[in-house]
């Protein structure tokens, strides 16, 4: 069943338009060449989670005319599976379709809805006016560099966004636009368009590494951009693959680990991501290669890595260098090494590594405080204990690397435990 909301919807018909209401009907039927306009925060509600709610029947040639951010169509798809088909077109003159499609691979949890608009900033200077959760248009890193990168995206917004759901669904995309909206003074090549999404909670753009981009005479696309549930964000647009990092870096830290330095890092996303090297430098001016750790390619779930520096007796500067497969290379921010302690009074921990059993000597009679955490900081033990020796149990826990802190007596030692 279709329903109007916030009503100002204009029919501009050439044949003619049938609503359909009840359960067992279609919802939306546009028939021949026939354009539902839709203006001042309009709402069209089908509630109906089928597919084919939204049906074009005769020369199929009719459509929807969003070209507002709260000008929406709102689909009640709730916990099902299918290919829903949003029939944007253009406004006048133009009046090109350029549907949206969002195939629902796996359904979401929970009574949910996907509110769909669509709309061009082609007329308006660095594509204002942004989507209502959009702060910046910085394709590389809104917190730390703030750049203008506009002239590199399409001159469109999509909004897709899965409300009500304990579980969003997990998604592949279509996009379609004019090629109009892509034309100088942007400085796009048709063919290296990616499909972004802006991460409202973390305030970033985040690129998606699928995605197939093609342009025709008149038209662009970019088909089978796949979105996990967790990256079903709102806010979309289609960006030039030359301003994107391949990689997205969420953490690059170090600390002690006895007489070494323990390195780790975190990505979000990795685009033909082929290799880390781990540089050092003593004067933060001339680095060197110590180690080098393969990267996941391309991947949109979350990436752990860790590595190791026996030379730790002094201060020193490191960074990591990330490169392609095709050879291009990018680099970290700078972080710094304190000296590890080489006198601390030696927790001794055995077996290391082991299947999840620990045995743990303080060699002090005095209490400690345990604490167990994972490699993006989540801590998975705590305990407090009045002797020095200590049994540590991380059977539940998935195989990795976890870090151990023991303090006692006033100190605190740092170590890495294996669980295979």
């Amino acid at each position: 069943m279709a329903r109007l909301k916030h009503t100002t919807i204009a029919f501009v018909c050439l044949f003619c338009i049938q609503w359909c209401y009840g359960q067992d009907t279609n919802g939306l039927i546009i028939n021949n060449r026939v354009f539902v306009v839709m203006d001042g925060g309009a709402f069209i509600v089908l509630d109906s989670p089928k597919p084919e709610a939204i049906t074009l029947t005769g020369n199929q040639r009719g459509g929807i005319i969003s070209e507002d951010e709260d000008n929406k169509v709102r689909w009640e798809i709730r916990d099902t599976t299918g290919t829903y088909r949003l029939p944007w077109y253009t406004a006048a003159p133009g009046l090109d379709s350029i549907p949206f499609i969002c195939d629902v691979t796996s359904a979401g949890t929970g009574v949910g809805r996907i509110d769909h608009s669509t709309y061009t900033t082609v007329l308006s200077a660095n594509n204002s006016p942004w989507p209502s959760m959009v702060t910046c248009m910085d394709f590389q890193d809104c917190w730390f560099q703030g750049f203008n990168h506009t002239l590199y995206a399409v001159d469109r917004f999509w909004i897709a966004d899965a409300r009500n759901y304990t579980v969003r669904p997990s998604s592949t995309l279509s996009f379609t636009f004019p090629n109009s909206e892509m034309a100088a003074p942007n400085t796009i090549v048709g063919s290296s368009l990616k499909a972004m999404r802006f991460d409202d909670g973390n305030g970033n753009w985040v690129g998606f590494s699928g995605g197939d981009a093609t342009t025709g005479p008149t038209l662009g696309r970019v088909d089978n951009v796949v979105v996990p549930a967790a990256h079903f964000f709102s806010a979309w647009t289609l960006v030039d693959r030359v301003i994107m990092l391949p990689v997205e870096l969420v953490n690059f830290k170090v600390q002690c680990d006895g007489n070494d330095r323990l390195f780790y890092w975190e990505t979000v996303s990795e685009t033909n991501n082929s290799f880390f090297v781990l540089e050092k430098s003593w004067d933060g001016k001339s680095f060197f290669a110590i180690d080098q750790v393969p990267g996941a390619g391309t991947s949109l779930q979350p990436s752990y890595y860790s590595a190791l520096d026996t030379d730790a007796d002094r201060e020193a500067f490191y960074r990591l260098m990330q490169v392609d497969f095709d050879g291009a290379k990018t680099y970290s921010d700078v972080i710094t090494g304190k000296t590890c302690n080489q006198d601390v009074s030696g927790v001794q921990v055995y077996p290391n590594p082991s299947n999840g059993l620990f045995h743990i000597e303080t060699g002090s009679k005095s209490s400690s405080i345990c604490r167990v955490s994972n490699m993006i900081g989540k801590t998975v033990h705590h305990s407090v204990n009045n002797s020095g020796s200590i049994k540590l149990d991380l059977s539940n826990e998935p195989a990795g690397v976890y870090l151990l802190e023991v303090e006692f007596a006033a100190k605190q030692e740092v170590i890495r435990l294996i669980k295979h």
